[in-house]
């Protein structure tokens, strides 16, 4: 994994070969405010524009930040969208934060034109497996 952008809240990592982007958001995202928040989502989304990655690996493991239900709608809006057509598997490694897990799940929710699974996971192993296969 070749490390593409880094930030107080987020790093972002991709395997070209693998065709994979792994997004990691931060311990400290408990004092991200609104902006930071959609100022790492473009982040990933010109990182998703410019690699295109065919897998994306979402850890929330360690994220503490809960996405109002506004700011859901608008990450669906402003970043998943580009992933349909796209993607092939989406996973998530579970957040031991329960507002954290919770706003993933709703986020998924929201995105009713995702057409590509999305499975949560606890570890990375796993979940990296899935991708993969």
């Amino acid at each position: 994994m070749i490390e593409v952008y880094q930030s107080e809240f987020l790093k972002l990592e991709i395997n070209e070969q693998l065709s994979l982007m792994k997004i990691t958001w931060k311990s400290n995202t408990s004092y991200m405010s609104e902006s930071e928040y959609r100022t790492n989502v473009f982040a990933i989304g010109e990182t998703y524009d410019k690699f295109k990655t065919k897998r994306i690996l979402t850890d929330i493991k360690n994220a503490s930040y809960a996405v109002s239900p506004k700011m859901q709608e608008w990450t669906v809006k402003n970043l998943f969208y580009k992933y349909v057509g796209n993607v092939d598997r989406s996973a998530f490694i579970t957040s031991k934060h329960f507002f954290s897990q919770l706003s993933a799940e709703q986020i998924l929710e929201e995105d009713k034109k995702r057409d590509f699974p999305t499975r949560f996971f606890e570890d990375e192993e796993d979940a990296n497996y899935w991708l993969l296969s």
